[in-house]
C-alpha cells in the first residue's frame, strides 16, 4: 500500500484523495502528520497519562487481571478533556482534524477517544516486537 502526502497546505494529496475514494483507508507516515518533534514526544505523553494517578472525575480506565492477581492497564478513554497536549494534537482544529476534515468532505470531530495498551509478551504479538524493536509495550490511540 502507497503511503499519502500531503500538499503544500496540508491537505492530503490527490493520489492520497483517490486511494482514500477507492479503499476507504490510507496510509501516513507518522512524522509528516505530527511532525518529528511532536511523534517523537507521543509515547512520553502517554506514558505520562498512563502513570498519573487515577481520579472518578477524569477519564475511564480499564483493567484487567493478571493469571498471577496483578491489575493491568489495558485502556484508558475520555482522556483529551482531561489532557492538553492531545486535546490539540486531535480536536477538529487541529492539523490532524483538518486532514480528517479534508477525507471526509465536512467538518470532523471526535466521537471517541481511547488508548488500548497491548503487552507485546503475548504469544502472538512478539513477531511485532522483534521487527519494530518497540519494547514489551505497544500503544494503539484510536481517534
Amino acid at each position: 500500500m502507497e503511503t499519502a502526502t500531503l500538499d503544500q497546505s496540508n491537505l492530503v494529496s490527490k493520489s492520497g484523495l483517490k486511494t482514500w475514494h477507492e479503499n476507504g483507508f490510507i496510509f501516513f507516515r507518522s512524522k509528516e502528520v505530527l511532525g518529528e518533534l511532536v511523534a517523537g514526544s507521543l509515547a512520553n505523553v502517554v506514558e505520562n497519562l498512563e502513570r498519573s494517578p487515577e481520579s472518578p472525575s477524569k477519564e475511564m480506565r480499564y483493567y484487567e487481571t493478571t493469571n498471577d492477581g496483578k491489575r493491568l492497564l489495558n485502556r484508558i478513554e475520555n482522556f483529551l478533556p482531561f489532557c492538553e497536549r492531545l486535546d490539540a494534537l486531535f480536536n477538529f482544529e487541529s492539523k490532524i482534524g483538518r486532514i480528517v476534515s479534508n477525507l471526509f468532505q465536512e467538518e470532523a470531530a471526535v466521537f471517541k477517544d481511547k488508548i488500548n495498551f497491548k503487552n507485546l509478551a503475548v504469544a502472538a504479538l512478539k513477531h511485532i516486537m522483534m521487527r519494530k524493536h518497540l519494547g514489551t509495550a505497544m500503544v494503539t490511540l484510536c481517534i
